[in-house]
């Protein structure tokens, strides 16, 4: 018993529908903000390299999400999937806290966006990688976790003073 000429049309359309449902069942039950690009993911890491004490605020998808301390060489990372309309947006809150947790500096800044997605890559088989490391001086992103400071791997996204 095998599949005939006639049905063999068929046959795609079948497999063509339950691979479509597979993937349309997988992104909605995924714990991870929704996608309509299962194979376009990304994982954002931020590493605090110097400065002694910084809160970090990421809302990962728009829940009221992650408030972290970060000491130096502290790392906070989340991952997530774009969505249908590539309109995937992060804001995180930066605190520089002096002595004594007074904030000293503060900022909220994109760390994924579209322009940034292009610079962490659009791998559609594997995890695209952003890497940001910030420092006394500022914010770095990368989409390869090179020694910090490479200056072809790192490039400066932010500076404190001029923020």
């Amino acid at each position: 018993m095998g599949i005939s000429r006639k049905g063999l049309p068929l046959f795609y359309v079948m497999l063509y529908l339950s691979f479509f449902i597979h993937v349309s069942y997988s992104v909605l039950k995924a714990k991870d903000p929704p996608s309509s690009k299962p194979f376009e993911p990304y994982r954002i890491f931020i590493t605090n390299r110097d400065i002694e004490t910084m809160i970090v605020q990421c809302p990962p998808g728009g829940d009221e999400g992650g408030l972290e301390i970060l000491r130096p060489g502290n790392i906070m990372t989340w991952r997530f999937r774009r969505n249908l309309f590539d309109t995937n947006r992060y804001d995180c809150n930066f605190y520089w806290l002096k002595e004594g947790n007074q904030v000293m500096k503060s900022i909220t800044l994109a760390v994924f966006n579209n322009r940034i997605a292009g610079m962490c890559g659009r791998n559609l088989f594997s995890t695209n990688r952003c890497y940001w490391m910030v420092t006394k001086y500022g914010f770095y992103l990368s989409k390869h976790n090179q020694t910090f400071p490479n200056v072809y791997d790192w490039q400066v996204m932010y500076v404190w003073d001029t923020i």
